[in-house]
């Protein structure tokens, strides 16, 4: 392939019997190399039986000379197209840390005058930048036609929990720093005042990227996401739009455009998604319309007043034997109130380790949930991402019409287990049917539930029961 108009052709490789025909020639010519060198000895009456070790030295030396030249033909080619690759901007260097990563994304977001999309699972090293919200200032600012957009990987998806698996994290690592991730542009949104309402940040549960994407303007850029056996030690990919390959980089930002418009852009500070559970995915629960939905302190746990560490889990008796029974039958799924968040006692990372903590329990028991669904919210907390009224904290029914959405349930044929007042008022006005547990003193006599009982398994019984 040779080198015309400074230009090089940089699509499909040469193939095998390609390079086996150059192996092939490069064997001839060093056999006439060596055929003349040896005809030298042809003559000498002293050579005797010398001459067969001499004629399989020929041989040998005639297979390893056209091996090695071979080699470096194959090394000069790919270093050849390589370099082209990189002359056209289609591979970057090598990264050697994550500094690096972050001053590449800025001049990425400097560069932006119409358009910038961000997508990945997490985008944890852009969002971690200690400048971003004045870059993103700066930058909408200066280009009064610029929208920027970050998508995310919805925490807990399935997506998610297949990276944390490869890179062999701890149980909800990813979704954690990803959910802390999304609330914080969201607060740098807010910020931002006007310009805010050209920074739209997006989160789907569908879309599986193969790496982090920028796209800035005409300019593409793709961080390979690898098995932790490889490690980072990859070229991330770096493509200028131009002549040569401007459809395959229509193409690529079409696809990205259409996945943008396919999630959900998110307006408000504080989000909160569900902590859903491998049991989401798995098709042999897929047909289950019904569900139990379970308050968390006094149903599960023992109630300890805002618990605010892992530590202090403790399960109620017979919560394991309960959730045993019900799993074949039932969609599992936790329903709380944590407004010990917005009251400052924790903070939603600390709530999520412990949930984690709770199913990690749980499941030593092979007592198995589908997902806990909380509210972090309450009009009057301290902490402003927190302090609204919103439509998820029971009595509201809220979170239990997210569930029956995501899940695709019946109200009608399912039950709200809780405790208190209001996991009867969010049932009810959910369409479920509901237990009240009345081990509550509390509780007892200010709320009319279908059923009543003393305990979760007592509960459990009455639920069977009627199935």
């Amino acid at each position: 392939m040779s080198k015309t108009n400074g230009s090089y052709p940089i699509g499909r490789e040469r193939p095998f019997p390609k390079w086996l025909l150059i192996f092939c020639g490069y064997i001839v010519a060093s056999a006439s190399t060596i055929a003349t060198v040896i005809g030298l000895f042809e003559g000498n009456e002293n050579l005797g039986g010398a001459r067969s070790l001499v004629w399989a030295l020929e041989c040998i030396t005639i297979i390893l000379t056209a091996a090695i030249v071979t080699l470096g033909h194959v090394a000069v080619y790919y270093r050849r197209r390589y370099k082209v690759h990189r002359r056209r901007g289609l591979i970057h260097e090598l990264y050697p840390n994550r500094v690096w990563l972050q001053g590449n994304y800025e001049e990425f977001l400097r560069g932006a005058e119409s358009e910038f999309i961000a997508c990945g699972i997490s985008l944890h090293t852009l969002v971690t930048t200690s400048n971003l919200q004045s870059l993103l200032h700066s930058a909408l600012q200066s280009h009064q036609d610029l929208h920027i957009y970050f998508v995310f990987q919805e925490p807990y998806s399935a997506v998610v929990k297949q990276r944390e698996s490869e890179e062999d994290r701890p149980r909800d690592r990813i979704s954690s720093d990803c959910h802390s991730n999304i609330n914080a542009v969201l607060s740098i949104k807010s910020k931002l005042g006007e310009l805010g309402s050209r920074f739209h940040v997006h989160t789907s549960d569908q879309f599986a990227p193969v790496g982090f994407f920028l796209v800035s303007d005409h300019r593409l850029f793709l961080e390979p996401y690898l098995h932790k056996e490889i490690g980072r030690n990859c070229p991330t990919i770096r493509m200028e739009r131009n002549k040569n390959n401007k459809a395959v980089w229509d193409k690529l930002r079409n696809h990205l455009r259409a996945l943008i418009r396919a999630t959900n852009e998110l307006e408000s500070e504080g989000v909160s998604f569900p902590h859903l559970t491998p049991l989401t995915g798995r098709i042999d629960r897929a047909h289950l319309r019904r569900a139990i939905f379970l308050d968390r302190d006094g149903v599960l746990i023992e109630d300890k007043n805002y618990l605010s560490t892992p530590d202090d889990i403790r399960l109620l008796p017979g919560v394991d034997d309960a959730l045993r029974t019900l799993f074949h039958r039932y969609r599992l799924i936790v329903i709380t109130n944590q407004s010990g968040v917005a009251r400052g006692y924790f903070t939603e990372k600390e709530l999520i380790r412990i949930h984690s903590r709770l199913l990690e329990t749980l499941e030593e028991r092979s007592a198995l949930v589908d997902a806990i669904y909380y509210c972090p919210h309450l009009p009057e907390g301290g902490v402003p991402d927190y302090r609204r009224i919103c439509s998820c904290r029971k009595p509201s029914p809220g979170l239990l019409l997210a569930a029956i959405e995501r899940f695709n349930l019946q109200p009608e044929i399912s039950y709200m287990v809780g405790d208190k007042v209001s996991d009867v008022e969010a049932g009810r006005a959910a369409g479920t049917k509901t237990v009240l547990i009345t081990g509550t003193e509390s509780a007892r006599g200010y709320a009319k539930a279908d059923l009543e009982s003393s305990s979760l398994s007592e509960a459990v019984d009455l639920i069977m029961s009627r199935a």
